[in-house]
């Protein structure tokens, strides 16, 4: 979590970056984060879910990652999943300004015996050995617009990103 907590997270997602600033609302947003690649290194999916009044963004492993983070030791992968993890919230909270925060964050890793960074970074409920890693958040809040939103700006980089041969902003020059 330290990791992302200083981390310049839209700096780091380069033209995604941008585009989830020009977003028309926080929902555009998450939808554009699972569209590209660029955060679904391998091992990894990232996917938007409604159910009822809650939508869900969930980063979910593939079964043979999914085996080692079921450790109730603190390893490499429990420590990248709380990266990612951490660099999402981030994402989240500069997009809409910190105006939009999840209901509850899932981690599906077993909960540490010392759980108040967890508490002091995500600000909001937190469930431990969930069946994935993710967010869960009044879909109501999800409507709410982007503050930097520039419909022309995001046209022109979606633009951009399709007529690159990557097939997505993971190879794009900033």
């Amino acid at each position: 979590l330290l990791i992302a907590e200083r981390m310049d997270v839209i700096a780091h997602l380069g033209v995604l970056g941008r585009i989830l600033m020009s977003s028309a609302t926080v929902a555009d947003a998450l939808n554009e984060i699972c569209r590209y690649p660029t955060l679904r290194r391998a091992g990894s999916i990232w996917k938007l879910t409604a159910s009822g009044d809650q939508t869900f963004l969930s980063y979910s492993l593939t079964p043979l990652v999914q085996e080692s983070a079921n450790s109730a030791v603190i390893t490499p992968l429990v420590m990248g999943i709380q990266m990612v993890m951490g660099i999402q919230w981030r994402l989240l909270r500069h997009v809409s300004r910190n105006q939009c925060t999840p209901e509850a964050v899932y981690l599906a890793f077993r909960k540490p015996a010392e759980t108040r960074h967890y508490q002091r970074f995500f600000h909001c409920q937190l469930v431990f050995g969930a069946d994935f890693n993710g967010f869960a958040f009044r879909t109501a809040d999800l409507r709410m617009p982007v503050p930097s939103a520039d419909r022309d700006l995001n046209r022109i980089l979606h633009s951009y990103v399709n007529l690159t041969d990557s097939g997505g902003p993971d190879n794009l020059p900033d």
